[in-house]
């Protein structure tokens, strides 16, 4: 559906802040378009299993899928 991809280009976005920026966050969050922090973290765990801050610190391959 176009919500499941706008959703995944979303996720997508934010991993690249993540790993490719020393950007907070709460500044990937507002980039990305998610209203709250809760409703960005929820839907980052989702999609890939840990948090934000878990992915960042976390090399890609030991994450889950990148969908």
């Amino acid at each position: 559906s176009v919500m499941a991809y706008v959703a995944r280009q979303r996720m997508k976005q934010a991993c690249s802040l993540l790993l490719e920026s020393s950007v907070s966050v709460e500044q990937v969050r507002m980039r990305c378009g998610y209203a709250t922090s809760g409703v960005f973290i929820k839907a980052f765990i989702r999609h890939y299993g840990v948090s934000p801050t878990q992915y960042r610190h976390t090399p890609g391959e030991e994450i889950g899928s990148d969908n």
